[in-house]
């Protein structure tokens, strides 16, 4: 099978519909990946012309997401924390 042909002709079936769905094609192009059927270098260009493209035509929105400060200080407290030293913790029971 031809992945990249597949997958091109059904974005193109699906914008000539103007049925896309953007879950539709990364679910395909991660299928096609999978069973090496597509180059993960081809999908990505695929992928990345197909979403410019529905960005500009405002079909899909783009949100740019960062950790909030509690997941940021979370992270520190646990790296500063480290192993627990060997003396702490419960001790084994004796038979």
């Amino acid at each position: 099978m031809d992945g990249k042909a597949h997958l091109e002709d059904l974005i193109a079936t699906r914008l000539d519909a103007d049925a896309l769905s953007w879950r539709e094609i990364l679910q395909v192009s991660h299928d096609l990946i999978a069973s090496g059927a597509l180059d993960p270098a081809e999908a990505g260009e695929i992928l990345e012309e197909v979403r410019e493209r529905l960005v500009r035509e405002g079909k899909l929105k783009v949100r740019r997401v960062s950790a909030s400060a509690s997941v940021r200080h979370t992270a520190k407290a646990v790296r500063r924390a480290g192993p627990a030293p060997a003396g702490d913790g419960p001790s084994p029971k004796s038979p």
